[in-house]
């Protein structure tokens, strides 16, 4: 067993640790809310009893619930490190340490399932669930050491694995020599998704003749960026080398064909929640990007797929719950903005 296949049953054994726990997934307005009540500092109506009633259920081991990179990076954002080691505890108090895998890792294991649903071999894209959910160590782009060069190579692996795994957010995220450099483009990277939405809206603002046109274009052009991913799914699935070309695009296109005309957006969350949100907002001419939406989407993209509860803020709610989209309708998550609605379905734990 390599390195890589020891990692994926530590993230199985998880899966199954917290099998039968409601997973609770919280946008970054509701931790910073959950820090101002536990420092006697004014908060709206609902925070002081879901905070009660979340950390009840998870020291009850009724629920849980999840942090991901997403969270570090926004977190990172608010620049006084006071602020960030506190969310940072705070996180590490209601999670566990229960975390997901990063960015990209999450978006490429999507790919490979939505390619093994169209060949045929994915009946369950709960499956998908069994590798994802991890531990800090490995939720921010960690990397694997190589071990191949020293005899006791597997003793090495077990001895890095097990010792990185008992890590905790805390250990990792307020480390003096943690490189928190990695976290300093953040405000440029949403400076940029801003303009580029923006301006993407002003130049196409009259270009498609209906929503489920805008729709598709906006699919569409979210996938074609992960097509050059696609032949390594198929190189483990034992493509010919000769064939990856036409088969790549078949795919591609098969993929496209079930997210925009079966509307079965659970084929690839990634896609279909980044297409469906900015194709609610380019197609409404009145409703502006506002910059804090590209985090909003991120969360989005771990919470709706990944979770059994997502709370957000009221705009980002909507356009997820939105009945033109009926996106919601294909995932087991419940997403509100209001603190007492979400009382009520954790009271049913």
């Amino acid at each position: 067993m390599n390195s890589f296949e020891k990692f994926l049953n530590k993230n199985q054994e998880l899966f199954y640790q917290y099998h039968d726990c409601k997973i609770i997934y919280l946008d970054l307005n509701y931790w910073i809310d959950f820090i101002k009540f536990v420092n006697n500092i004014e908060v709206r109506k609902g925070i002081p009893e879901l905070y009660k009633i979340i950390l009840d259920n998870v020291e009850k081991k009724r629920a849980i619930t999840l942090i991901s990179d997403i969270h570090i990076r926004e977190n990172f954002k608010k620049k006084k490190y006071n602020k960030y080691s506190s969310l940072i505890q705070i996180f590490q108090k209601f999670s566990k340490n229960f975390c997901i895998i990063p960015m990209i890792e999450r978006e490429l294991n999507e790919l490979k399932y939505a390619v093994l649903f169209t060949k045929g071999k994915l009946i369950d894209f709960q499956e998908r669930r069994k590798s994802i959910y991890t531990k800090p160590i490995f939720a921010y782009q960690a990397n694997f050491p190589n071990f191949n060069e020293f005899e006791n190579k597997e003793e090495l692996e077990n001895s890095y694995l097990n010792f990185s795994w008992e890590k905790s957010l805390t250990d990792i995220f307020l480390n003096p020599e943690m490189d928190l450099g990695k976290f300093q483009n953040i405000e440029d990277h949403e400076e940029e998704v801003f303009n580029i939405l923006t301006t993407g809206k002003a130049e196409n603002l009259n270009d498609s003749n209906s929503f489920d046109e805008l729709l598709g274009k906006e699919i569409f052009g979210s996938l074609d960026f992960y097509t050059e991913y696609i032949p390594t799914a198929l190189r483990n699935l034992g493509q010919k080398e000769d064939e990856l070309k036409s088969e790549t695009i078949a795919i591609r296109n098969h993929i496209f064909y079930i997210l925009h005309k079966e509307k079965k957006f659970n084929l690839f969350p990634t896609v279909s929640i980044g297409a469906g949100i900015h194709s609610l907002i380019r197609w409404n001419k009145q409703m502006e990007y506002q910059k804090s939406l590209s985090f909003d989407i991120l969360h989005s993209k771990v919470a709706i797929p990944y979770s059994d509860i997502f709370l957000t803020d009221g705009h980002i709610s909507s356009l997820i719950n939105n009945k033109q989209l009926k996106m919601i309708n294909n995932f087991n998550c419940k997403v509100t903005s209001d603190p007492e609605i979400a009382i009520e379905l954790l009271s049913h734990f």
